[in-house]
């Protein structure tokens, strides 16, 4: 509006009033807005909701069957594993006692040697993985596998001897095949070693793996413990046999040995020392044997005595 002349012009605007392009903005920006709400406000399908539901139950029915498994099913088991990746503490044998002849002259000592030993608790659950790890031990060892699964089911420990003693070919494909596996491990023992063993066995006698009662009816014993079983062997076991020691030992959640610690060293057994005289011996067993081919007799015996003393 114009007030006034020509040369004085005055705008007065009103602010209520736009100009069109302003209009034309606005729609467009309104029109848009639209557009974005009912982009985003499209309702879901109610067959999607119910996929997303399964999904999420399902998720939640493994979660609880898995936990059931674990907790119910497998608790012994998994409890047992446990107790195996825990540190254990285990017996060290200790090195039995050395006998002598009256002259210091050695009939029975100890050589080294190494163990196969199987853990049941550590074995595969599946039965092909297991018959598999069998079958190598069996190759490995030179052994019947019905025999090796025979000794893992019948025994009651979860330590079970496989083979004792092992060859040098034995050690070698042992360390070699089975040194991965978390339920086979080679120890380190000692074997008796007897001098001349025709000559004294009815003397001295012999050692033997641990029976399932002795080892009841004996505290200090382990399942692998070798006990006298006849002669010298078994009368003087409590002499001979020495205290074991302990040994601490930490294993990974896979039954991998991390660490051994030597808690108690073994104290080894008390020797002893006969009366008998090992050449003594050697030349009355040959001259029985002469004896007995000539009067064709099949048993004879050869008793000496010193009368100063009785022995």
């Amino acid at each position: 509006m114009f007030l006034g002349n020509n040369s004085e012009r005055k705008v007065n605007r009103d602010h209520s009033s736009l100009e069109p392009q302003q209009v034309f903005m606005d729609r467009l920006a309104a029109k848009r807005e639209e557009l974005s709400k009912k982009k985003f406000e499209v309702p879901v399908k109610k067959k999607k909701l119910w996929v997303l539901f399964f999904f999420f139950l399902l998720v939640m029915l493994l979660f609880l069957g898995k936990t059931f498994d674990y907790q119910v099913l497998e608790h012994e088991k998994l409890l047992a594993l446990a107790e195996d990746n825990k540190d254990i503490t285990h017996l060290v044998k200790a090195n039995r006692g050395v006998i002598y002849d009256r002259n210091g002259e050695q009939l029975v000592s100890n050589k080294g040697s190494f163990d196969l030993v199987c853990y049941k608790r550590r074995l595969p659950d599946d039965p092909v993985s297991r018959d598999n790890l069998i079958r190598k031990i069996a190759n490995a060892i030179n052994k019947e596998q019905k025999e090796i699964k025979k000794e893992i089911q019948d025994s009651e420990f979860n330590r079970v001897l496989i083979n004792k003693d092992l060859t040098h070919k034995q050690l070698i494909l042992a360390r070699t095949k089975l040194v991965k596996e978390p339920s086979i491990s080679i120890i380190e023992d000692a074997v008796r070693h007897y001098e001349d063993s025709e000559l004294f066995a009815h003397i001295i006698g012999y050692t033997g793996k641990i029976s399932e009662q002795e080892l009841k009816e004996k505290e200090d014993y382990s399942p692998l413990s070798y006990i006298g079983k006849s002669g010298l062997e078994k009368s003087y076991e409590d002499i001979l046999k020495g205290e074991p020691g302990e040994q601490k030992v930490k294993k990974d959640a896979r039954g991998n040995f991390l660490s051994r610690e030597l808690v108690k060293k073994p104290e080894s057994g008390n020797s002893l020392v006969l009366e008998v005289d090992r050449e003594l011996q050697k030349k009355s067993t040959n001259a029985l044997k002469k004896i007995l081919e000539e009067s064709g007799s099949e048993k004879g015996v050869v008793v000496a005595t010193d009368p100063r003393n009785g022995a």
